[in-house]
């Protein structure tokens, strides 16, 4: 895939997240919004390389990256591990609501920042 492939099915599954959301599953939209931010890293990774991360180490590595703007990437790490603990979430169902709210803001803050950075960078 290219870097506007992962665009596009970030935004696709985000879309997907909310309308499970809004049916009452918190679970699959959880993952869904996982998904999302796997696919908005794989678009900033897809700027400038081939290849797919395949370990959280090296979604980590990517948005840590020392050439990306410092001030873009502060509060990364953050709405990545909120990201990780939705998708933990579907597997064992037991995050309480208020943190299913604010992991699932955090998650989208995330997805929507790292898209910003991906399309904003050469």
């Amino acid at each position: 895939m290219v870097q506007e492939q992962h665009v596009a099915a970030a935004n696709r599954l985000v879309t997907s997240s909310r309308i499970l959301l809004a049916a009452g599953d918190d679970m699959g939209s959880a993952e869904l919004l996982w998904g999302a931010a796997v696919q908005a890293v794989h678009a900033l990774h897809h700027r400038n390389r081939n290849g797919h991360p395949r370990s959280l180490r090296a979604l980590e590595r990517i948005i840590t990256d020392p050439q990306l703007p410092p001030a873009a990437v502060a509060r990364l790490p953050m709405g990545l591990e909120a990201a990780v603990v939705l998708h933990n979430h579907f597997y064992t169902g037991q995050l309480p609501v208020h943190y299913l709210i604010t992991h699932r803001a955090a998650a989208l803050d995330f997805v929507y920042d790292v898209l910003d950075l991906a399309q904003a960078l050469p």
